[in-house]
């Protein structure tokens, strides 16, 4: 197929669509607020890479720490494992996370040009003050910011790229070291690899073998991730000694039901110890959450010296442009500094059916883009798939979700589609929180299931690989 024939087959023209936007109070900032904006940004910068930052990053409340802990315990009543932890616990809570975090922080910084002086630059010295259509483009630079720092997928690549360069280098080990040697034994590559590795070991130690073994083929923190999800009361060793004892207590004597009562009491504080572990290592595995929790966070407080979010609502217009424009499509993560800026999804590919869907308000201000895959499913169903929807904006989403999906199905009938779909995993269906949030809730709402949809495979250099692994909801059937 030419790039021709995709352009005539473009999924549609121009959808209209009305919806309710918060209205924005743009602020005109004072000098003391300019001060309060700068230190926030000195104090989270200067304290990146240092350890001191980790509450920062995970707050101490979270079960996160209480598994560093007993990762800690375990390793000093085990001599024999002393100098591997101190590089499991290097690699896996300090240097490695605080060290990406610094890195990916300041690399993010530069490319958005973005200091503790953005601010200062926009200064009118003579008034002391910066005009609030300042405020307004700064506002929306942070924006844009807040969704490169929070791609979490693109942070995971960063994580896992770092510790491949640096850890020969950081620990001046060889080719020839034993721990080197015990790496390629047990097939170790990514630091992922390591540390679920290492939480097997760990679930040893604690008599944990059943679900130890439960994770004998995890490679990755999400293949861990999900078979800890899965774990059961039968999984833990003093559930059936529990079981037993409830069974015959009933039958037992005065004297019996006291030793059983005092075994009862020992074990059932064994038992909720080890469920414990459990959960606290599934908060550990997911840390990559934690630094999209925290840019967020940090964002937001920026944006609050600029501007006030009002209660009151308008109602907008704004479009969806599915016509092949390549003043948009050649890369649309430029606009949106997401993951595939430089390297777009195959847009210009005629054998790759992706299209770039444009948002625009009413005034033509192109403020997002949603990227349109259309495929089928493992048995021929066609499908639109909404492999992401970037579009950074104070509309009420839980509205607009429901009214994009009613009218993109309207123009999928015309086609024949028998579904539209979105991936499954929460972080690939847009970088915003407030997006993932109000899917999620049409999602429950509408209760379609999911489906296993084609992915094409992109070899093109100058592509971007698609997200999802083909795992996706059902948003929308043709019935």
């Amino acid at each position: 197929m030419k790039l021709e024939e995709k352009k005539a087959n473009i999924p549609f023209g121009v959808i209209k669509i009305k919806i309710k936007e918060k209205k924005l109070q743009w602020k005109r900032v004072s000098y003391e607020l300019i001060e309060k904006f700068d230190s926030l940004i000195n104090e989270h910068w200067g304290l990146h890479g240092e350890w001191e930052s980790m509450d920062l990053i995970i707050p101490e409340n979270k079960a996160f720490w209480i598994a560093y802990k007993e990762m800690s315990e375990y390793a000093s009543d085990n001599s024999g494992i002393e100098e591997e932890f101190l590089e499991l616990e290097h690699g896996f809570y300090k240097t490695t996370l605080t060290g990406i975090v610094d890195k990916y922080f300041s690399d993010s910084i530069a490319k958005m040009e973005i200091s503790p002086y953005m601010i200062e630059d926009e200064l009118d010295y003579e008034r002391s003050y910066i005009s609030s259509q300042k405020a307004v483009e700064i506002f929306h630079k942070l924006e844009r910011f807040k969704w490169t720092l929070t791609d979490t997928p693109e942070f995971k690549k960063k994580f896992q790229e770092s510790w491949e360069e640096n850890f020969i280098d950081a620990y001046g080990l060889s080719p020839e070291d034993e721990l080197t040697k015990k790496h390629k034994k047990h097939n170790i590559e990514t630091i992922e690899n390591y540390i679920v590795y290492h939480i097997k070991e760990f679930l040893d130690y604690f008599g944990l073998e059943n679900i130890s073994t439960k994770l004998q083929d995890c490679k990755t923190y999400e293949e861990a991730y999900q078979k800890l999800r899965l774990v059961e009361n039968n999984d833990f060793p003093f559930w059936q000694e529990l079981y037993d004892i409830n069974k015959a207590f009933k039958e037992a004597d005065i004297e019996q039901k006291k030793e059983f009562s005092k075994r009862k009491k020992i074990i059932s504080k064994e038992l909720k110890y080890q469920k414990n572990i459990i959960q606290w290592l599934m908060e550990a595995l997911t840390q990559y959450n934690f630094v999209s929790i925290y840019f967020k966070k940090f964002i937001k407080q920026l944006q609050s010296y600029l501007v006030s979010i009002n209660t009151d609502e308008k109602e907008s217009e704004f479009y969806l442009d599915g016509k092949f424009d390549l003043t948009y499509d050649r890369d649309p993560g430029k606009m949106s500094w997401d993951c595939t800026e430089s390297r777009p999804l195959a847009f210009e590919d005629p054998n790759i059916d992706i299209f770039n869907i444009k948002v625009f308000k009413k005034n033509k201000e192109h403020i997002g883009n949603i990227y349109l895959l259309s495929t089928e499913t493992d048995n021929g169903e066609k499908v639109w798939h909404l492999e992401a929807i970037q579009v950074p904006s104070k509309i009420e989403w839980s509205e607009w979700i429901e009214k994009i999906i009613k009218e993109l199905g309207i123009e999928a009938k015309k086609k024949n589609i028998d579904m539209i779909t979105v991936n499954t995993d929460i972080t690939h269906m847009s970088n915003y929180d407030y997006i993932q949030d109000a899917i999620l809730s049409y999602i429950e709402k509408i209760n379609l299931g999911t489906k296993k949809i084609k992915v094409p495979e992109v070899d093109e250099e100058e592509y971007s690989a698609f997200q999802g692994n083909g795992n996706v909801y059902i948003v929308w059937k043709n019935k």
